[in-house]
């Protein structure tokens, strides 16, 4: 229940209290002193709901000001800012959305790369090379003479990636793919992953089932805009909730969404019945706090030793460490290996500008569908 809700109950309380105090019958008070006295506290009633409403409302644009503020600034983010001691704390190994670089901003504003549509090319036959596929596909296909603005190629392990300047070049080349090569080639385009959001401060008693039903049914508008409220169930996926340990009655619940329902969602207040709750932007990379790499948990690393985050030597962890004077970053190391341009490493791994880190968030966040 709202603050304003509240107050509106004791004021009824309050109201219906002073009113029963005043005698129908009695000769110490004239009738034409009660009906003053009704008519006023009516009066006082009235104008204090007005005032109760207002407040409330004024809360709620200031909410909207505020959400509108903070995705303002994760869209101008260019860098990431890890609050290491607050996710040791939740027991959370995924890091939060990042937070402007005033160093990096200040030196060269960073340009956003524009949007490629990837084709994946492999070979139908078993134990043919990347090489293979890519001069097949070169010495078949003509990008000029069938028109397909070609970007680049990367090779992977089975293959190779043609990344397009727009999505009819990649159409175009899946289907010249399957009718001049479709019998040792098999060419797909690269879909982006599900963009996250997160549902802000819901009561943690709502299990996964009657949440999802809250939302469906609470924001029948959302529903129409995406063809139906079970159109809208589809498109929400739970994947986790953090907080709500202790006697934290709240915890954040992190949702796998379509692009169409995350422009419908993020940024506002959407009802769970008698309470709302906010829609915000969720993207965080999962990084072991054993060895520091990206991409999967501590409970799950393969590493024999742990690995210092400070002077990225194994054998001990970071408090543990003695060397107090030589700071590297392991994960930057490790990513420096199979890099022709390297990191600078002279940094503690957890820093908010390790470029190891940025890299492969800015990779990361790239591959998502977000519909733009």
């Amino acid at each position: 229940m709202d603050p304003e809700e509240i107050e509106i109950e004791r004021l009824m309380k309050s109201y219906k209290r002073i009113m029963s105090l005043i005698p129908n019958n009695s000769n110490r008070i004239t009738m034409e002193d009660k009906r003053v006295i009704r008519a006023e506290l009516h009066e006082i009633k009235m104008r204090a709901t007005l005032m109760i409403g207002v407040t409330k409302e004024l809360r709620h644009r200031a909410c909207k000001v505020e959400v509108q503020a903070r995705n303002n600034l994760v869209q101008r983010t260019t860098t990431i800012a890890r609050n290491y001691a607050s996710v040791v704390k939740s027991n959370q190994e995924e890091r939060s959305a990042p937070l402007p670089s005033r160093n990096e901003q200040a030196t060269q504003p960073a340009k956003e790369k524009p949007k490629l549509f990837k084709v994946r090319v492999e070979g139908k036959e078993a134990g043919m090379t990347p090489e293979q596929v890519s001069t097949m596909l070169t010495t078949r296909i003509d990008p000029t003479k069938s028109k397909i603005a070609v970007k680049g190629m990367i090779r992977t392990k089975k293959g190779v990636i043609v990344n397009c300047e727009t999505q009819k070049d990649s159409e175009t080349l899946t289907t010249l793919i399957q009718d001049r090569m479709g019998e040792c080639l098999h060419g797909s385009e690269v879909k982006g992953g599900l963009p996250r959001i997160v549902l802000k401060k819901v009561d943690r008693n709502l299990d996964k089932d009657v949440l999802l039903e809250r939302i469906v049914t609470c924001n029948e508008d959302i529903g129409k805009e995406l063809g139906g409220n079970e159109a809208f169930k589809m498109s929400l996926k739970e994947r986790y909730r953090v907080g709500g340990r202790g006697s934290n009655p709240y915890v954040d619940v992190i949702y796998e969404v379509k692009a169409a329902t995350r422009k419908l969602m993020v940024g506002k207040r959407i009802s769970l019945g008698w309470s709302g709750v906010e829609v915000l932007d969720h993207f965080s990379l999962l990084q072991c706090y054993r060895c520091w790499n990206i991409g999967h948990r501590s409970v799950d690393c393969k590493s024999k030793e742990p690995v210092c985050g400070y002077c990225a030597e194994e054998g001990h962890r970071n408090t543990e460490c003695r060397n107090k004077g030589v700071v590297r970053c392991a994960l930057c190391i490790n990513m420096n290996k199979t890099r022709r341009d390297k990191f600078d490493t002279r940094h503690d791994v957890r820093d908010a500008e390790c470029g190891a880190y940025t890299s492969m968030w800015r990779s990361q966040r790239s591959r998502i569908d977000y519909g733009d």
